[in-house]
Formats: C-alpha cells, sequence, structure tokens
C-alpha cells in the first residue's frame, strides 16, 4: 500500500504527527518542571495536553465534517508550527499552559481530519490493512518523538527540542497538502443536507448497536488499563525489583507487541467479524495483566506484556475499522472525535484514580483488580454481543 502516493502520505503524516505531538509533551513536562519545579505546574501541562481532545470533540468533528478536509488539516498543521514555535520560547508557567492548550486544540483536530481522509485513500477492500500500517505509524512515532525529545533535552534544552516539534508540524502540514484526494464537507453534493449535519458523533456511537458495545467496551477497558499504566513503574521496581532498565524493558515489549499486532495480524480483520475480535483482544490484554502479576520472574511479565501488545494492536486495528466501516461517510470527524473524547476523558479519570489505588493496594493488587475489571467488562461484552450479534444489523445512515 506504501506504493500509493496518498496512502504513502498519510503515513508519512500519522507517523510526523504522533512523532510532534509525543515529543511535545516529553519536552513540554521537562520544561514545565524546569521553570518551577513543581508537580502542581507539571499535571497542569499534562492536563492541558489532553483535556481539548474532550472539551474540542464537538467542535472538531463538525469542523472536520462541514469543511474540505486536507484543507482544514493542512492550515491547523501550519498553525501548530508557530504555536510550537512561541513555546519553545516560553519563560514562565502563565504562557506554558495556555499555549500547550493551543497545541492540543490543534491535535483534537487533526486527528479526525486523518481519521476521516483513510477510508477514501485506502478503499473498503484494504481498509482493515490500512488501519494496521496506519497504527505502525502512531505508535512508532509515539516511541520515537519520546526518545528524540530525551536526547535533544539532553544536548540542547528543551528549546531545541520544541523548535524540532515546529519542523515535525510544518513537515506534515506540507505533506497533507501534497495529498491529490480531497473530502469535500457534508452535504455539497446535495446528499444529507439535514440530518447528517444536525447529528453529533456522540448520537451516532449511541444509536449504532456494534458502535455502542464496542465503543463502550473500549471506554471501560482504557479505565482498567490506564490505572495499569500508573502502576507499572511500582511493580517493576517493587515487585519484580528490575529496576529502571527493567521498566523500560517492560514498556518496549508492550510496543512491540503493539507494532507485531497492527502489522501481521490486523491485516486479517479484512474479512473478520470486528466485535468479537475486539473482545477477543480485550480479553487476551488482561490475561496478561494476570500473569504478570502472578509473577516476580522479568521475562515472564516481558512475554505476558509482549502478548499483551499484540492483542492490544489487533484491538486498535478492529476499533478503527469498525468505526469508519459504520459512519456515514460525512459524518466521519464527528465520530472520531467523539471516540477520542471517550477514549481520552477516561484516561484522565484513570490516571487519578491509578495513583490513589496504588498508593492504598499497593501495585501488583493494582494490576490484578484492573485486570478482573476488565475481564468483568469483556464477559458482560460478550454476553450482550451474543444476544444481538450488532455488527450484522446495517448503521443506519
Amino acid at each position: 500500500m506504501l506504493a500509493d502516493h496518498d496512502f504513502r502520505i498519510l503515513f508519512s503524516a500519522y507517523a510526523f504527527s504522533c512523532a510532534g505531538d509525543s515529543l511535545a509533551l516529553v519536552a513540554l513536562t521537562i520544561r514545565a518542571h524546569d521553570l518551577t519545579g513543581s508537580g502542581w505546574a507539571v499535571s497542569a501541562v499534562l492536563i492541558s495536553a489532553l483535556a481539548p481532545v474532550v472539551l474540542l470533540a464537538p467542535l472538531a468533528g463538525r469542523l472536520i465534517d462541514q469543511r474540505e478536509t486536507v484543507g482544514i488539516v493542512r492550515a491547523v498543521s501550519l498553525a501548530e508550527v508557530i504555536v510550537a514555535v512561541a513555546l519553545a520560547f516560553s519563560t514562565s508557567i502563565v504562557q506554558l499552559v495556555p499555549l500547550t492548550l493551543l497545541l492540543a486544540a490543534g491535535f483534537a483536530i487533526t486527528q479526525p481530519g486523518l481519521f476521516a481522509l483513510t477510508p477514501d485513500i485506502a478503499g473498503e477492500s484494504r481498509l482493515a490493512s490500512a488501519n494496521g500500517i496506519l497504527e505502525f505509524a502512531r505508535w512508532g512515532g509515539g516511541v520515537a518523538g519520546p526518545l528524540l525529545a530525551g536526547l535533544l533535552a539532553a544536548g540542547g534544552g528543551t528549546r531545541v527540542a520544541l523548535l524540532v516539534d515546529a519542523v515535525t508540524f510544518l513537515v506534515m502540514g506540507l505533506a497533507v497538502g501534497a495529498l491529490n484526494i480531497r473530502r469535500q464537507p457534508a452535504g455539497s453534493s446535495g446528499e444529507h443536507p439535514d440530518g447528517a449535519r444536525a447529528e453529533s458523533g456522540l448520537a451516532l456511537v449511541r444509536r449504532d448497536p456494534a458502535l455502542r458495545l464496542v465503543v463502550g467496551v473500549l471506554v471501560a477497558m482504557v479505565l482498567a488499563a490506564s490505572m495499569v499504566d500508573v502502576a507499572e513503574v511500582f511493580f517493576v521496581k517493587g515487585v519484580l525489583h528490575a529496576g529502571d532498565a527493567g521498566y523500560g524493558a517492560l514498556m518496549a515489549a508492550w510496543g512491540g507487541g503493539i507494532a507485531v499486532g497492527v502489522v501481521l495480524i490486523a491485516r486479517r480483520l479484512q474479512d473478520a467479524p470486528l466485535v468479537p475480535a475486539v473482545l477477543t483482544a480485550a480479553a487476551v490484554v488482561n490475561v496478561a495483566y494476570l500473569v504478570a502479576a502472578g509473577t516476580t520472574d522479568l521475562t515472564i511479565a516481558l512475554l505476558a506484556f509482549f502478548a499483551g501488545g499484540i492483542a492490544n494492536g489487533l484491538g486498535l486495528v478492529a476499533v478503527r475499522t469498525l468505526l469508519q466501516r459504520r459512519s456515514p461517510e460525512e459524518m466521519r470527524g464527528r465520530v472520531f472525535a467523539a471516540y477520542g473524547a471517550l477514549v481520552t476523558g477516561a484516561q484522565l479519570v484513570a490516571f487519578a484514580l491509578g495513583g490513589a489505588v496504588t498508593s492504598l493496594i499497593g501495585a501488583r493488587s493494582t494490576l490484578v483488580l484492573a485486570a478482573a475489571c476488565g475481564i468483568a467488562v469483556v464477559v458482560v461484552g460478550s454476553v450482550a454481543y451474543g444476544r444481538t450479534a450488532p455488527d450484522r444489523v446495517v448503521s443506519a445512515v
């Protein structure tokens, strides 16, 4: 698929976007720490980097669906260049927080835009494979960005890192502008001028039985998994006694598993039922948490996390493909914005819960609790699926 001109550009845009966003997050965290030495300041920056995805979801989705998508993504990406440069020269937390909010607002718009363009560029017959490749770009950029941020900050300070971040947004904006395809706004052809324009992405997710089931399961899973994200460092250091290197290895095992899942296995989803794929992936992820929690051997924990990462990658591609297939073309921006808001909102809640729960019951017990909650969600979801098989119901348009 990378031989196709537009898909190659889309792949590059995803990679640069995710690398730039993750690079910025690390650099801004370091900048907040260096400027203030305050944990509250770091928390304020992290919240600022996530909150716009939740708060701006309705506006971002409508913007993507009611304007020509390529032009919007290109304009926002180029505007992010200016914001990133301003961040590089910020000198106080009073400047840092609002500029971080602006940068995150750009992400809240560009990600639904890229999602909405994918089916038009890849085509229905290659959608699962395309999503697998794009998830690889997303996670690859997400890994490369923090590594690059750390190296740049260590060598030249956070100003250099944030200026490089500005370059990633510039490259993304120029790349998107080179796409041959254009996605016209909803109703421009005279179809669905009223109902499709008025309905929100969240309303469509609620109305569609397959999307309602899968997104509900996924949000509950994110609540559990994000608690694990908080507990992992305590688990590795306090239970496995593996130190910083062990923590890095565990994170790498999960990321490596995702890479395998999205590239080698996800392409098999093209003709597979997607709701069972999501439920199966969620079950494997939680079994992996239980296996890791039950051992004091780093090798076993690494193997468990690698398997969990494979399942996570498979589930990510299945969810994206299901969202694209069951969303009317003229509503894809709103649907993905709503999905992003729900997932990010769950992460924000879980990060707070994870710290409290880990402090209260310990890291190992937190992994067990998260896995038990996740398995309960999978059981409930599987029973609901068995009763209705909602992916066989055609979504109303």
